[in-house]
């Protein structure tokens, strides 16, 4: 007994032992695929089982963390191998090979980011370590980086001299997936050799790399490429309305603290694209996906190097030259509106090439008058189909060294085809007015009609960068091509014939516009020591054509200089209506060119840094137009008159801003960045000078108070220049121009925001605005039936307000998982303006005068306030969003006296989508917009809302408990439409 007792007793422990480790968890850490094995082994051997494999196959795979209550060898071989090259063969009950799969290749992901420090400034030959796969890269110029790793976890370390090393623990590569690191490092003072590394996990550096990027030296919001990365946005107009405080319009435009048209500037990659005509979209937001896009910058104040005016706000896109890796994206998607698709569109013939924006030259002017046949000016009826967009953007990137050194290339081609119906319920606009307005009761008599749009726009970008040392050089290059051609018809029943549907009198036009947008840009980046050089130069061309033009009225035969009148197929007409056919060609052309140094030094305990530098800009505008005219008579014999008409105008500019700037930082709490940005300008020949100065204070980490003062100088557009009358499609209206003066503004800012987490922040700013001589159009009625639109120059004017942006994740609600992934977005404007200056009265008919004013307005275009709310739900490949918008009243267009102003009615949109991301690679997405079924109202104000004179007219001051906001049944409707709800259904593939 005592003999046998020894193994008695390791029997006992041995089963002792085994329920212990039945009972307990088995873990293995983060680590490489060799060291994993390793370890298996290593247990296997005590077990009397064997494991073979090749090193050399297992240093390059990164393994994540393994629990398991399995004590199972090959359980243990089966999940770790998992998901990655390798798997095992079992020879036998107790030996093992490790092998390389045979069907399958290698699975790779990539790794890409940026390093700056905590002012957002990129640090070009930072080192990136993969620690568990011995590879590095080295930043290049702008601090950015990729490279391709295998599937699995990684730790990550990045160094850069004079800054504190960081560690990041655990970061997953994915399959044919690029993971963004972004990285802010912090400086330190003490010596290399003593730095301790500091582990971190990834999601503290995405806060601190959004910080670095939104503390920027001016006023701003930035919307960074990891934020549009985790959305669902596929166009850059979807990227857009991430951003709190920004409404994007139906024609491209941008509205900004309840501010659009000429006091914002669009900008891609710095260049600003035309927008002085509303009526049509040269530039489409849809077109550019947003997997060019690095990042979107909302501009409320500037710096002197910054080389462009703006009153209010200014939105630069900035796009990608070098990928992070190779890709194909292509997309397609379908959208259904209830009230066009398959319903009834109606238009005049097209041409062959209509259909991608090209002109087959069939609209020319003919050689004679019998060429003009009735039949030319055929209304046709034809089915709407869905409207549709096709884009395929590739992304190419080859690294050329591991010290930063890369090629890339990105190319995208998009297309798409929009033919909707809007519902005109009421228009006073164009030549037909009632005695008896129209204030909204269905009852009461109406111009009332249908607008046909078809719109269909081919664009495209190709950009190329090529990053070598301590130099980058990028070409970017972006195209648009579109065709418009809306029909309007109108009729209605005229006060001075008997009404009954016999002689409804009516009305059509329509102008076929070919447009096109070509912008080139070169721009190179130099370090040499200290100092960095940089340099571009840039072409914008935007032309504009509207061809065989036609306008049909079966009342009133008043000729226009812009309205073109056509014969329609009613040849008992011929006696009484006169026929044109016209064409208008705008071409504005621009070449930018502009260059810079600075260099570091210390002064004052501060790191500063002095920037100088000069831009020019040379533009020039060619206008035409030509037109023939046709009289039919038929007494006393039948007889054509023809008369023809030209002419054409062309007008250059040139500006040349020579700028100095300085900037100081003392640590990481103060930042100042102050100069001058002087600018001439050969038409007004004066020189302006434009002082600046931001301050950027960091009282506490995540705080940043902001103030910034600027001047600005907004000039005439070289088309406010054009001296020929131009018939405004959207306003039906004739635009005049006058001589007017440049808007001069003077501007300060201040903003508080607070940084709540990865994407998480909240904001509050106020702003003031003193403009003197702000640029306006202004109504005026030059007949009774007739409305023109005169360019004038106020005194001036005062806008202040105060704005809020927030953006959180609902956790503190509830820590439910679904609560969690929600994220709450609100931005909300309000605004006050008062507007001193003159009217404009036309004298003896031929010539304009301006008479004094004081009018407690907003600026034209400006709306009180302005409220966007959104929610986003977000969980793995699913993602959905809302958002709402509702815009307040807006002074549309200034009338000759204040219950003339016409004003948009307060506006309720809501949008929608649902995205999911399958593994393969397809996204799917169902959207919906003006899903409110809301109108678009414009509306004056009746007249009796105004305190009387003693002649008994309306002044500019508001009876008691009156005000300018739409009073329905009582206030005159000048346009009322209706555009129904709109769905769409979007597939994106991308490989």
């Amino acid at each position: 007994m005592l003999r046998n007792f020894p193994k008695i007793l390791s029997v006992i422990f041995g089963l002792f032992f085994v329920g212990n480790v039945l009972a307990q968890t088995i873990s293995f850490p983060n680590e490489t695929m060799l060291s994993r094995i390793e370890r298996i082994a290593e247990v296997a051997k005590e077990t009397g089982k064997s494991i073979t494999y090749e090193s050399q196959f297992l240093t390059d795979i990164s393994v994540p963390p393994l629990k398991t209550t399995s004590v199972d060898i090959e359980t243990w071989l089966r999940l770790s191998l998992g998901n990655t090259p390798l798997t095992y063969r079992k020879i036998n009950a107790t030996r093992f090979v490790i092998v390389r799969r045979t069907e399958e290749k290698p699975a790779y992901g990539n790794l890409a980011g940026k390093i700056t420090d905590t002012f957002g400034v990129p640090l070009a030959g930072a080192t990136i370590e993969v620690k568990n796969a011995q590879k590095g890269r080295m930043t290049g110029l702008n601090g950015d980086y990729a490279m391709p790793l295998s599937t699995g976890v990684f730790d990550i370390e990045i160094r850069f001299l004079g800054y504190e090393p960081i560690e990041i623990k655990s970061v997953k590569i994915n399959t044919k997936q690029t993971t963004r690191l972004d990285v802010a490092l912090k400086e330190t003072n003490v010596s290399l050799n003593e730095i301790v590394v500091t582990q971190i996990p990834p999601e503290n550096t995405i806060i601190g790399a959004l910080r670095a990027q939104r503390n920027t030296p001016y006023v701003s919001a930035v919307l960074a490429a990891q934020e549009i990365e985790r959305s669902a946005a596929n166009t850059v107009r979807d990227a857009l309305q991430l951003i709190p405080g920004i409404v994007t319009t139906e024609n491209n435009g941008i509205i900004v603290r309840g501010a659009g048209g000429r006091w914002n500037e669009i900008a891609i990659d710095g260049i600003p694209i035309s927008n002085y005509d509303p009526a049509y979209n040269i530039f489409s937001f849809d077109l550019l996906p947003v997997s060019l896009v690095d990042n979107i910058r909302l501009l409320k104040s500037a710096t002197p190097d910054i080389p462009t005016s703006f009153g209010s706000a200014m939105t630069d896109i900035v796009t990608k030259d070098i990928p992070e890796r190779n890709f194909v994206q292509l997309k397609a998607e379908l959208q259904q509106n209830p009230q066009s698709t398959f319903q009834n569109q109606r238009g005049r013939k097209y041409g062959k090439w209509d259909f991608i924006g090209l002109d087959d030259h069939s609209r020319e002017i003919p050689e004679n008058a019998t060429e003009i046949p009735a039949e030319h000016f055929r209304i046709y009826d034809r089915k709407t189909p869905p409207s549709q967009q096709y884009s395929v953007t590739i992304g190419r990137t080859r690294t050329l060294s591991d010290n930063g050194n890369r090629f890339g290339l990105l190319f995208s081609l998009s297309y798409q085809n929009t033919q909707r119906q809007s519902i005109i319920e009421h228009t006073q606009r164009g030549r037909w007015k009632s005695i008896v307005q129209y204030t909204g009761n269905m009852s009461e008599s109406r111009n009332a009609g249908h607008t046909y749009g078809y719109n269909a726009v081919t664009g495209g970008m190709l950009n190329v960068g090529w990053q070598f040392a301590k130099n980058r050089i990028s070409l970017r290059n972006i195209f648009t091509r579109s065709f418009d051609n809306d029909l309007t018809e109108i009729s209605q029943h005229l006060e001075d014939i008997p009404e009954n549907d016999e002689n409804l009198s009516r009305q059509f036009f329509n102008y076929p516009t070919f447009s096109g947008l070509l912008q080139n840009k070169l721009d190179g980046q130099h370090l040499i020591g200290n100092v960095s050089l940089q340099w571009n130069a840039s072409h914008t061309l935007v032309q504009r054509e509207r061809k065989d033009a036609a306008f049909s009225e079966m009342y009133k035969p008043l000729r226009d200089d812009s309205l073109l009148y056509f014969l329609h197929n009613n040849p008992q007409l011929k006696d009484i209506y006169p026929a044109s056919s016209g064409r208008y060609r705008n071409r504005e052309q621009s070449f930018r060119m502009g260059a810079s140094v600075s260099f570091p030094f210390h002064w004052a305990n501060s790191a500063s840094k002095f920037t100088a530098g000069y831009n020019a800009n040379y533009k020039r505008i060619r206008y035409g137009f030509s037109e023939l005219i046709l009289q039919y008579k038929n007494t006393p014999a039948p007889e054509i008159y023809r008369t023809f008409e030209q002419d054409n105008f062309e007008k250059t500019m040139m500006d040349h801003f020579p700028f100095a700037m300085l900037e100081h930082r003392w640590s990481e709490k103060l930042r100042v960045i102050w100069g001058v940005r002087a600018n001439y300008e050969n038409i007004v020949r004066k020189w302006e000078f434009m002082p600046s100065a931001n301050v950027t204070f960091t009282p506490i980490r995540d705080l940043n108070v902001r103030l910034g003062y600027q001047r600005s100088v907004i000039h005439p557009q070289l088309a406010d220049y054009v001296p020929f009358p131009v018939y405004d499609t959207y306003l039906l209206g004739t635009s005049v121009n006058r001589p007017i003066r440049s808007s001069s503004v003077q501007s300060v800012d201040f903003q508080i925001e607070k940084q709540l987490g990865a994407f998480d922040f909240i904001s509050v700013g106020l702003f003031y605005r003193h403009i003197k001589h702000p640029i306006e159009r202004t109504t005026y009625e030059y007949r009774q039936d007739e409305r023109m639109y005169v360019l004038q120059n106020s005194d001036k004017a005062v806008n202040y307000g105060i704005e809020a942006n927030a953006r959180k994740q609902l956790d503190f609600i509830a820590d439910a998982v679904f609560i969690r992934n929600i994220q709450f977005s609100a931005g909300y404007t309000l605004t006050r303006s008062s507007v001193y200056g003159k009217r404009m009265e036309m004298r003896d008919k031929d010539e304009f005068i301006e008479t004094e004013s004081i009018q407690k307005r907003p600026l034209s275009g400006q709306m009180p306030y302005l409220l966007n709310i959104g929610l986003n739900y977000s969980v793995k490949n699913l993602n959905a969003n809302v958002i709402f918008n509702r815009s307040s009243r807006q002074l549309f267009v200034l009338g000759e006296n204040a219950h003339g102003h016409e004003y948009r009615a307060p506006f309720n949109s809501l949008e929608t989508a649902i995205s999911y991301r399958l593994k393969n690679g397809i996204s799917l997405k169902l959207s919906g917009i003006n899903l409110l079924n809301a109108n678009e109202i414009f509306y004056t104000n009746t007249p009796d809302d105004y305190v009387r004179d003693e002649y008994n007219f309306p002044t500019e001051n508001l009876l008691p408990h009156k005000s300018e906001n739409y009073d329905e049944g009582r206030d005159p409707v000048i346009h009322k439409t209706y555009d129904e709800r709109a769905f769409s259904f979007s597939v994106n593939l991308t490989f």
